[in-house]
């Protein structure tokens, strides 16, 4: 026998009370010798027996009546003892996977029809003072309804809530019934997860995650019993808007930006005519028809030129079918004014092309660069080092450039630090001049200062070999800045290296804390790296193993030098802002430049109303957070002074296979859980029947209570009736 409220049985020692009261009222007797008194001595020694035996049995009574009622408070657990399910409550917990999959109809119902249905039958027998808790699976951390005894307003709750396009986070929503059963009232426990069993959200990699949870619910006492209800249907067919694709660097007005839309196809069945229709700023522009076999994947490109400066929106939309969260992708474009780019060149010389920053300067003008992705987006300025570093001149430029600088002074390094720190970009490629030393004490500071890794030695090719000893490595990784040059076959094969310097990444346990870690954008054959990237603040820092010259490569005369630096420069200045382009359910923030220090702003979700909230300030940037974002589409946020974001959300793909899992592996998931599974709301309730998880008893010891003091009162009455006619 167990008890859920063992503190109450401090109670049972109210049974005391009635014997130390019935030990005060004893009188102490003097004997007083009669001489008559002897004819009577046989009547009242019988009498004395039977008085005595009423006054114990009252006692009993007295006494067993607080403590069965301490007992009863208890709520003493028999759990050899089979529950009576009709009558006993329970703690139940239901988990409802609404992800997007149990949406797709199958033979008219869909798996989301099938679960709904038995989570209201559940709901309404639930035995008198159960307790309930709805938890979806899209968003465990947000139930549907809290632990509560009205069972009716929770399937109320439950009627209105709707299907999420976002995956079923199974662990997740496991630890969640935990955290709810931590605060249950009822012995009787049950946590029952209605799912249609997606591979996707079943998968095995997450098979640890899962059994970890399983184990912390078993672990509770007293432990809930799990069940799995199978609301799942046949796999549908499925085609999908898989990916959208474009260019994440600025773009201006008039320049091109390219747009692939991957369409894939889940099903077993050829979709000969699927119709992706292409929308700008909300306007139909272009529709193309493709023919999708089974299983198979195409894509789709468009190219579009936006005509004006500020946030753009393009939409891609195939026909609707079994899934409509998968049907449509957006993204969010802001078109920028030109960037200026500020070139502190260390080393100039009058003679052509024989200056630190002439080649850079090539690439980053687009009047005599001849196009590139870059053309028109970048306003380059060179200035001395010496006398143009300065708070005014960066203030001028988005980007800055350091071009084979020796040193810098004191306030020009706080001036620079202060520019990266607040949202600018920094270059930094070294050269003939650079003072070593110097760069690493104050630049890199042991990973403190702007430079993401400090600078050893000058490496040259071994003596008797050409100065061609390095070349640029092959393998490259999904950098924004590397796009175009993964797909380009022998894109940096004629590239040589004669000279550059070996950059060492700080130790982890040297970085100060809030340090961000350094990035490999592309590295050397040998693996040494070439290009590196570290956030600073809000700007970000690349930094060079070359110089930006001919003095020790090839590189800028090769036609990978135009492209390769202007995307390294657009990337600089827009790395650190916050991307456009989110996943549903992942928070917005926007970093603003408000003329006061707090101020509101307003985000216009998809659908809804309009939300107001307020910007913080954090270092010298100003930032807003809106959380509430699991609906897909377009968000707009306008701030106090009339600026306007755009931020495009789109539900995760993880969803778009349809297929399920075989029933043997359901059967495994079973067992990993300690589980049962059913199929229909009968199987439910008949593996419930089965479920020994004991009983409570406090009824008929309350019963037993309740007789007793019935008792204890007639007894009582009739005991003092005949003591008065005895005398």
């Amino acid at each position: 026998m167990t008890f859920l409220n063992a503190l109450l049985l401090g109670g049972t020692a109210a049974g005391s009370i009635p014997l130390v009261i019935h030990l005060l009222q004893r009188r102490k007797r003097k004997t007083v010798r009669w001489g008559a008194m002897q004819f009577l001595l046989l009547k009242n020694l019988s009498q004395r027996r039977r008085v005595k035996l009423e006054q114990w049995l009252l006692l009993l009574l007295r006494i067993g009546i607080p403590i069965l009622l301490a007992l009863c408070m208890a709520r003493p657990v028999i759990s050899s003892l089979a529950p009576c399910l009709n009558q006993t409550p329970l703690s139940l917990v239901l988990l409802l996977d609404d992800s997007a999959s149990m949406g797709a109809p199958a033979d008219d119902k869909s798996p989301s029809h099938a679960a709904r249905a038995t989570c209201e039958f559940l709901l309404k027998t639930l035995p008198r003072g159960s307790e309930v808790s709805v938890i979806p699976l899209s968003n465990p951390e947000i139930p549907v309804t809290q632990l509560t005894v009205d069972s009716a307003g929770a399937a109320r709750s439950l009627s209105k809530h709707k299907n999420q396009p976002a995956p079923a986070q199974i662990s997740a929503g496991l630890d969640a019934a935990a955290e709810v059963l931590n605060k249950a009232h009822q012995n009787r426990r049950r946590v029952i997860l209605l799912s249609d069993f997606q591979k996707t959200n079943w998968s095995k990699e997450e098979g640890a995650a899962r059994q970890l949870a399983g184990e912390r619910l078993h672990a509770q006492r007293p432990a809930p019993s799990i069940a799995l209800f199978d609301a799942g249907a046949p796999s549908t067919e499925n085609v999908a808007l898989e990916s959208l694709e474009f260019s994440k660097l600025p773009v201006g007005v008039n320049q091109k930006l390219r747009f692939t839309a991957t369409l894939r196809n889940y099903g077993s069945k050829p979709q000969p005519q699927k119709t992706l229709e292409w929308k700008v700023d909300g306007a139909s522009i272009s529709t193309k028809t493709a023919s999708v076999g089974a299983h198979e994947s195409v894509q789709l490109v468009f190219e579009h030129a936006f005509k004006e400066v500020g946030p753009h929106t393009v939409e891609a939309r195939i026909d609707a079918d079994s899934q409509a969260s998968d049907d449509v992708y957006s993204a969010s474009i802001l078109v920028n004014e030109p960037l200026g780019v500020l070139v502190f060149n260390g080393r100039p010389s009058p003679e052509p092309m024989q200056g630190e920053s002439d080649f850079l300067e090539i690439a980053l003008q687009p009047r005599t660069a001849g196009g590139g992705e870059g053309a028109g987006m970048l306003r380059p300025t060179i200035l001395d080092p010496t006398s143009g570093l300065n708070t005014k001149a960066l203030a001028r430029g988005k980007i800055a450039v350091l071009a084979d600088v020796r040193t810098l002074t004191k306030q020009q390094v706080q001036e620079l630090e202060d520019f990266v720190r607040g949202g600018g970009g920094l270059l930094v490629f070294p050269g003939r001049q650079t003072d070593v030393e110097w760069f690493n004490k104050t630049l890199h500071a042991n990973g403190a200062g702007l430079l993401p890794a400090r600078i050893t030695d000058l490496q040259s090719p071994p003596a008797g070999q050409a100065q061609t000893a390095a070349t640029i490595g092959t393998k490259f990784s999904r950098h924004p800045v590397l796009e175009p040059f993964i797909q380009a076959e022998a894109a940096f094969d004629e590239i040589r290296i004669s000279n550059w310097y070996s950059l060492k990444f700080p130790d982890p346990e040297a970085i100060p804390s809030g340090a961000s870690p350094s990035t490999t954008i592309l590295s050397i054959d040998n693996g040494e790296p070439l290009f590196i990237e570290r956030a600073y603040g809000a700007g970000t820092v690349i930094q060079s193993a070359l110089p930006c010259s001919a003095t020790w490569s090839n590189l800028p005369t090769r036609p990978a030098y135009l492209p390769l630096f202007q995307r390294l420069t657009l990337h600089a200045g827009i790395a650190a802002q916050p991307s456009w382009n989110l996943l549903a359910g992942q928070p917005i923030l926007a970093t603003l430049n408000p003329k006061t220090a707090v101020q509101p702003v307003w985000l216009k979700a998809p659908e809804g109303p309009v939300v107001e909230g307020m910007t913080r300030k954090e270092g010298a940037a100003h930032l807003a957070e809106f959380s509430n974002t699991h609906l897909p589409g377009i968000y707009q946020l306008t701030t106090a002074d009339a600026e306007t974001k755009q931020y495009a959300l789109n539900v995760s793909r993880r969803e778009s296979d349809p297929s399920r899992l075989e029933s043997s592996e359901i059967q495994a998931v079973a067992k990993q859980l300690e589980a049962s599974v059913s199929t229909s709301k009968e199987d439910l309730v008949s593996t419930d029947r089965t479920e020994g998880d004991g009983r409570e008893i406090w009824r008929p010891v309350l019963w037993l209570t309740l007789l007793m003091l019935f008792a204890e009162l007639i007894l009582n009455r009739h005991f003092a009736v005949k003591q008065g006619a005895g005398q």
